[in-house]
């Protein structure tokens, strides 16, 4: 428990004091006492932690963003950056909470992170920018939202994410980057987390597209089916005929039925009896 402190003044401090409480010198001439202490009718007491004397007649309290902890003191100690004191009269000051800062001494208030900012830690002079594959749209936050899967923001700071575009995906939380859709697969909407593949009879030769293209196969062709890889789009042979070599595939059903015509008769005059 505190004591307070008192000093009985002099003889002629007395005698003062007594004359101006009859009138007989000027009220404002006040008996004075040593600095840190203040006049209280016959005796001179110490300042309460949370104020001053800063001339020996008056206690005072400490301003918002000051405090004093100790009694008889003359003055009052500004609040250090990374914390702060509205109130008036105080024995401390307060640290910032989380998601707040003060950078300057002798503040009332603490400020709060502006957006794209945090500050996880209490009692801080800055806060902290926001890494990328996160953001922050609200002030005053001690943390940042991971990015959601279909969005990415590769910069410091940001206060969103931003939609992968068509051809690209995230699928993870956190993503800095969206990646490019693999050959072979596309993306035709912003904002998806996966591609898709390429339907049959498409193909896609280059990633990051947002569509396929059509096979060029010709289904005439007893050799080929209307199908190709969906990568590089090369016709596929017909499995049952089992096609091979490069002159089959490009020879129409037309020109198959007249080659094996031509084949035939060729033959059958190659077998013809012969006389001597």
């Amino acid at each position: 428990m505190l004591t307070r402190r008192h000093r009985t003044l002099d003889l002629p401090v007395l005698f003062f004091a007594f004359a101006a409480t009859l009138g007989a010198v000027p009220s404002t001439a006040q008996a004075q006492c040593a600095l840190g202490e203040y006049f209280s009718g016959a005796v001179c007491l110490e300042c309460d932690p949370g104020t001053f004397c800063p001339d020996g007649t008056n206690s005072l309290n400490c301003s918002s963003g000051q405090y004093q902890p100790s009694a008889g003191q003359s003055t009052c100690l500004n609040c250090a950056p990374g914390t702060s004191q509205p109130n008036q009269g105080s024995i401390s000051c307060d640290d910032c909470a989380t998601g707040t800062f003060s950078v300057t001494l002798g503040s009332a208030f603490c400020l709060q992170c502006p957006a794209g900012r945090f500050q996880s830690a209490t009692g801080q002079i800055a806060c902290l920018n926001c890494a990328p594959g996160t953001s922050q749209p609200l002030t005053g936050q001690a943390s940042c939202d991971n990015c959601s899967p279909g969005t990415s923001q590769p910069n410091e700071g940001s206060i969103t994410c931003d939609d992968c575009a068509t051809g690209t995906f995230s699928v993870t939380s956190g993503s800095a980057f969206c990646a490019d859709c693999a050959a072979g697969t596309f993306q035709s909407s912003t904002g998806q987390a996966t591609c898709a593949d390429c339907a049959e009879d498409t193909f896609q030769p280059d990633p990051g597209a947002d569509a396929c293209f059509a096979c060029a196969c010709d289904d005439s062709d007893v050799c080929t089916t209307d199908s190709c890889d969906s990568v590089s789009g090369a016709c596929f042979n017909d499995p049952i005929l089992e096609c091979t070599g490069p002159a089959v595939p490009s020879m129409t059903y037309p020109g198959l039925v007249f080659f094996l015509f031509a084949m035939t008769v060729a033959a059958v005059w190659a077998l013809r009896p012969r006389h001597a």
